[in-house]
């Protein structure tokens, strides 16, 4: 019964009829997939790039905890030793008219030395790691905090502008802004010949942004200009891109139709908690 019912659906169509019904649904698929290629070629581009970032800055990861386990061997550890050689003795001998607690003051005058160098040194090692002052600050006042130090060190003019009355982030979120930032005004400093820089701090309820813009020379970045700065080492940029995506977030890189460029990182504040989230519980199943 349905066979026969499917032939009489067709029955008045003509062998001529159906041939061109044929073709023009042949044409309207190869039409689809030809509006569907670019589509695609972007998309592969786009993971290919993903890709690439992801080895380099794996690759200058490794790098970074290279640098710091050589830091902490040929500087704190060494100098740990050689405390621990004095503190044992024996004391040099009497030099002179020396005496024995002449020696002995002296020897802890070199203990405290390094004591003092050892302190400084795992101090500049714990703050690559993580910034201490987010751990006191609020991140604007972290952020007010760092221009100052642009200011009072390097006599550049920074200034910070916050907007919105939500919460500040803080935790893994706070830490991402804020070395975006750095890294942003740092990138400024070296490359950008600018007079001033403005951080932009906009707090809202669903949305977090931050915005460094420059009088300096203007630069865009697109994908392609990403990955030739990471082939050439200029993997700062990189970072703040691959740091964004990982919380959930987006950034970009546009010169200004005046002067100068504007870096800008949004984040959902929903995907910054899903991200935070996530990677308390990746530790604490390492844990």
């Amino acid at each position: 019964m349905h066979r026969a019912r499917s032939r009489s659906r067709f029955s008045h169509f003509t062998g001529d009829q159906l041939l061109t019904s044929h073709a023009q649904l042949t044409y309207e698929n190869h039409a689809l997939i030809d509006s569907v290629s670019p589509c695609t070629d972007s998309l592969a581009a786009a993971r290919r790039t993903t890709t690439i970032l992801h080895r380099r800055l794996a690759e200058s990861e490794e790098k970074t905890r290279a640098r710091l386990s050589r830091d902490l061997h040929d500087g704190a550890l060494q100098s740990l030793f050689h405390l621990v050689k004095i503190a044992e003795g024996p004391y040099p001998p009497t030099v002179g008219h020396a005496s024995v607690e002449d020696r002995l003051l002296a020897a802890l005058a070199r203990i405290t030395d390094l004591a003092k160098d050892i302190a400084f040194e795992l101090r500049q090692v714990a703050e690559d790691l993580r910034p201490p002052m987010l751990d006191q600050l609020s991140l604007p006042l972290a952020l007010d905090a760092l221009a100052n130090r642009y200011r009072s060190t390097f006599g550049m003019d920074v200034t910070l502008v916050v907007t919105g009355d939500a919460e500040p982030p803080q935790g893994h979120l706070a830490t991402v802004l804020y070395r975006v930032a750095g890294e942003a005004i740092s990138n400024v400093l070296r490359h950008a010949q600018a007079e001033h820089a403005e951080l932009q701090l906009d707090l809202r309820p669903d949305l977090i942004s931050l915005a460094v813009v420059d009088d300096g020379r203007g630069f865009a970045v697109t994908a392609d200009e990403l990955l030739v700065l990471t082939a050439e080492g200029h993997l700062g940029l990189a970072g703040i891109f691959e740091r964004t995506r990982e919380i959930g977030g987006t950034a970009s890189i546009e010169r200004r139709a005046s002067r100068g460029t504007e870096l800008r990182v949004s984040i959902p504040r929903a995907s910054g908690h899903r991200a935070v989230a996530s990677g308390l519980a990746g530790k604490a199943a390492v844990a």
